[in-house]
């Protein structure tokens, strides 16, 4: 089980809360890093992949308690992952650093079927970055 970004994003939020996140399901056990519930954990089944990619979830105030997040998963299998709260008026400066740094090449992952200039969108090929060709 590797600890990452989410669960220190997770855990400084915890920390700053002032009322419990009481969405449903919030009466389930759940493992504190997975969020499954604790008899399905799937911890001990986090994968160990290979990549070139890395990862930058920006994550709205309280979308990091939501047990069903699956940006945790993504984070899950990617050696390099990082994780914000998103404000748009107050960026935080590592964030902001991070996307400025030229060893990373930003890309926005969205559905396409919400973007309306099209000629924004690129098409990759996954396997690409898993080290397939």
């Amino acid at each position: 089980m590797r600890v990452h970004a989410f669960h220190h994003l997770y855990q400084r939020r915890l920390a700053q809360s002032t009322k419990p996140f009481n969405a449903r399901g919030c009466k389930v056990k759940r493992c504190q890093y997975c969020q499954a519930s604790e008899q399905y954990c799937i911890c001990e089944h986090q994968p160990k992949i290979k990549s070139d990619v890395a990862v930058m979830l920006l994550l709205s105030e309280n979308e990091v308690f939501k047990p069903s997040n699956t940006g945790r998963l993504i984070l899950d299998t990617v050696e390099e992952g990082y994780a914000y709260q998103w404000s748009r008026t107050e960026p935080d400066a590592e964030m902001l650093a991070l996307l400025a740094n030229e060893a990373y090449q930003p890309i926005i992952i969205f559905p396409d079927e919400y973007v309306e200039e099209r000629s924004r969108l690129m098409e990759i090929n996954p396997r690409e970055y898993c080290g397939e060709k």
